[in-house]
């Protein structure tokens, strides 16, 4: 993650994640992920902090970002950190299958 106004970034390994859908309106769908990561050691334990992926209703991803206890914090993704949670999200036949779109 990135700390706002950090000069250096640290990549977090996430191993899996748990959705939890929120269709917000006719436009978008909000799914708050609890992210789980893998420290050097490779232990796998949840994170503190969960990420908002803000999507149409057709899947298309427009926003990520992290929240701390539900609310939005100082703190960034990586480029990896989003490509690795967009690539779980898209991996998982049963998520697919939730887009409100593509019942």
């Amino acid at each position: 993650m990135i700390a706002y106004g950090a000069e250096e970034m640290k990549d977090m390994r996430i191993d899996a994640i748990r959705p939890n859908w929120e269709i917000r309106n006719d436009y978008y769908v909000d799914i708050t992920c609890t992210l789980w990561v893998k420290d050097e050691e490779e232990h796998l334990y949840e994170y503190d902090y969960t990420a908002l992926v803000i999507c149409t209703h057709e899947g298309q991803i427009l926003d990520m970002t992290p929240q701390f206890d539900g609310m939005d914090c100082e703190l960034q993704f990586t480029p990896f950190e989003k490509d690795r949670i967009k690539q779980l999200l898209l991996a998982d036949p049963d998520i697919q299958n939730r887009w409100p779109a593509k019942r």
